[in-house]
């Protein structure tokens, strides 16, 4: 009898199911506690200031900050607050709404790129105890402004009570006076008027003096509003009692008509009235002189129902540092979006065009961290305002918007005088001259050749100005245009006084170039567009509007004399199938001959001339409004449309600004703003560029699919049987 030995016998050292199930268990809840491990240090690490970041894949890169706002956040110096007064339960608007969750992303992401700005939200119809606190320290960061306001307030209201005190006592002697004033009817009217406006005064008084008691324990006293009513009753009394009555008194106490005791009161009455007249002026002069108007502005827009307001903290620079910089801006919605108020009514969707957000803020940011004492001044030849609504052709209101919300001030100095009211020449003002420490940058616009200022052309005049600047080492651009002076042999401002800044203008030519039809027939035109026949230089200023669209349509030929201290860089420079021509008035009959003169021209130039930089741009409306406001398909928009449609031609503004901002020194400044940024495009495709992509997406795709599919052939035939 054999038997038989079983060889699966358990091993005792082997763990048992229970222990395996413990294991692989064990090792899943490890596991998974280790991925939610990292997945909560990965987003604590990514939501960290400064390390949060997103991917825009907008066409317009709607949720990126412009390489201009980047280079703003960099520099900021001191701790900065973001305080948004959205009171979105009364907003019912949804447009409305939608902007103000915008504006809040947008806020996000300047918190997200510097640990000194700090965001946070203030409802005021919730959080109702922290926005008193808040309103109150916004009060006390203008404690010092608005001390010469109360002080004229307080002082206003000594006079009201001397006012009032006056007019009561005085009120019994003009009433005497009429018994006293005989048959003379003007008089008795005059005394009855007089008597009139003392019994009403104190009551005007009371509600003056009481007024200003109240305002000024409100949260935010409205200083402004306050002078202004003050002074108005002040100068009412002065204008309808005291002038009249002073006149009056001064004649009839030498008028024989009169009655001896008609006579001595008016003899007594007149010292009292002059001085009362001498207070009342003394009070009106103090009002005028107290300023808030930074203070009257935030208070404007904090007071709205949506507002931004931005602090800084001067203590932690230092009271040195900051000295001569604000602490606070604030932003109401409407400058935010200009359209919001239009859309409201209208119900429009409000569009990604015309929302200034990025600017607006980036411009606060500068007001509070850097010192800009920068001013534009156009040097206008026509007696029709450059900054006004005009002619497009010849306004610049664009561009000079732009600048004054980089905290850049812009004005003009008009050599031939303004048009008065009544279409009557007035007078010019002084030219303007750099103050101590202060940048004044000259734009020098194209003359007509007809305008003059007396007996002088204003080209000349302005010409001159501009010579005497540059020399004096301040920076400038000078526009020209094409001249037909020059063509026969006349003198031309502009173009002799570049020359003795070693800069050649060939201004009785205009760059052509050939355009071929959508049916294939070549035309002639002096339109000049990046998509065609215009190229942007490598100058960091021109490289701002390297992807954008740009058109020049009268633009002439620049060059600057090679000369030792003198350096050059194109901004614009036309491509080699464009030629200057003489024969541009009539377009239609333009060909190219063999005389003309063949590109590439520089058009636009900047110029370092022994350490003063100032900038020629051959082309005369390449940044008025007419260009730049030009919104819509070529053909199917116009100027003034560029808010609510997306500008056409984006690099002009670009262009100019950010040429300001170099001749000016500021260089930190140029980059692409947050308008090119709305507009921004992919930059045309070069002929390489499309046979590279042809080849990839056409032949590459399909030969790596055949490659791979044989890679993989091959290593599964070499696996062993």
């Amino acid at each position: 009898m054999s038997s038989k030995h079983d060889n699966t016998t358990p091993d005792p050292a082997a763990p048992t199911q229970k222990q395996r199930w413990a294991k692989y268990g064990l090792n899943v809840a490890l596991l998974i506690f280790s991925v939610f491990a990292i997945v909560v240090l990965l987003n604590y690490i990514a939501y960290q200031p400064g390390n949060a970041k997103r991917i825009d894949f907008t066409h317009t890169r709607r949720y990126s900050l412009s390489e201009q706002t980047l280079g703003v956040i960099k520099r900021v110096d001191r701790p900065i607050t973001i305080t948004t007064l959205y009171n979105k339960l009364t907003n019912a608007d949804r447009n409305e709404v939608a902007l103000l969750n915008r504006v809040e992303d947008l806020l996000d992401e300047y918190q997200s790129r510097s640990k000194q700005i700090v965001y946070r939200q203030i409802d005021p119809g919730v959080n109702v105890v922290e926005y008193d606190t808040f309103v109150k320290d916004i009060l006390a960061r203008h404690g010092d402004t608005l001390k010469a306001s109360t002080n004229a307030l307080r002082n206003a209201q000594k006079t009201f009570d001397a006012a009032e005190a006056f007019t009561k006592t005085q009120a019994t002697d003009v009433g005497n006076m009429l018994t006293d004033a005989g048959n003379n009817p003007d008089v008795i009217v005059f005394i009855k008027n007089l008597s009139k406006n003392f019994s009403r005064a104190p009551e005007e008084f009371t509600r003056s003096r009481e007024l200003i008691d109240r305002e000024l324990k409100t949260a935010m006293p409205d200083h402004l509003g306050m002078r202004m009513n003050a002074a108005a009753v002040l100068r009412q009394f002065a204008d309808k009692s005291l002038a009249p009555a002073i006149k009056n008194f001064e004649y009839l106490k030498a008028d024989s008509r009169m009655s001896h005791a008609f006579q001595d009161t008016t003899l007594g009455l007149l010292p009292r009235l002059k001085a009362m007249q001498e207070q009342v002026t003394q009070a009106l002069d103090a009002l005028a002189d107290a300023k808030s108007d930074a203070y009257d502005d935030l208070r404007m827009n904090v007071s709205r129902a949506n507002s931004i307001v931005i602090t800084a903290d001067a203590s932690a620079v230092g009271p040195d540092a900051a000295k001569g910089l604000p602490d606070v801006v604030a932003l109401s919605l409407n400058q935010i979006y200009p359209g919001i108020e239009r859309e409201n009514l209208t119900g429009r969707v409000i569009r990604s065009a015309g929302y200034n957000g990025e600017e607006a803020i980036t411009g606060a940011l500068i007001r509070l961290t850097q010192r800009t004492d920068t001013t534009v001044v156009f040097l206008n030849p026509s007696q029709f305002p450059a900054l006004s609504r005009g002619n497009p052709q010849g306004t610049y209101n664009y561009v000079a918007d732009r600048l004054r919300k980089m905290n850049i001030a812009v004005t003009e100095w008009m050599p031939a005088g303004r048009m008065g009211p009544g279409g009557q020449p007035l007078p010019p003002g002084p030219r303007p001259t750099p103050t101590p420490g202060q940048t004044m940058v000259y734009v020098a616009l194209p003359a007509a050749q007809n305008a003059k200022s007396g007996s002088v052309p204003t080209s000349m005049i302005i010409a001159d100005a501009v010579r005497k600047h540059i020399e004096a080492g301040h920076p400038a651009i000078v526009i020209v245009a094409p001249s037909q002076l020059v063509a026969v042999g006349e003198p031309e401002p502009f173009i002799d006084m570049l020359k003795t800044l070693d800069v050649n203008v060939t201004a009785d030519r205009v760059v052509l170039t050939e355009h071929t039809t959508p049916n294939g027939q070549a035309v002639v035109t002096n339109q000049l567009d990046s998509g065609n026949a215009l190229m942007i230089g490598d100058h960091p200023v021109a490289q701002t509007a390297s992807s954008l669209r740009g058109l020049l349509l009268q633009a002439v030929p620049v060059k600057v004399a090679a000369k030792e201290g003198v350096q050059a860089w194109p901004l614009l420079r036309s491509n080699d199938k464009t030629w200057a021509d003489n024969e541009y008035t009539d377009l239609s009959a333009a060909k190219r001959d063999d005389g003309d003169a063949s590109g590439p021209f520089d058009i636009a130039v900047a110029v370092d001339r022994f350490g003063t930089r100032f900038a020629v741009l051959g082309d005369p409306v390449m940044a008025s409004d007419f260009v730049t406001t030009f919104g819509g398909a070529p053909g199917r928009g116009g100027p003034g449309l560029a808010e609510s449609l997306g500008a056409t031609f984006p690099a002009n503004a670009e262009l100019f600004v950010n040429t300001v901002y170099w001749t000016a020194g500021l260089d930190s400044l140029v980059a692409a703003g947050a308008r090119s940024q709305e507009v921004r495009h992919l930059a045309d495709i070069s002929p390489g560029e499309k046979h590279a992509a042809w080849f990839v997406l056409v032949l590459g795709l399909p030969v790596l699919c055949l490659f791979s599919g044989g890679f993989v052939w091959m290593l599964r035939n070499r696996r062993p049987a």
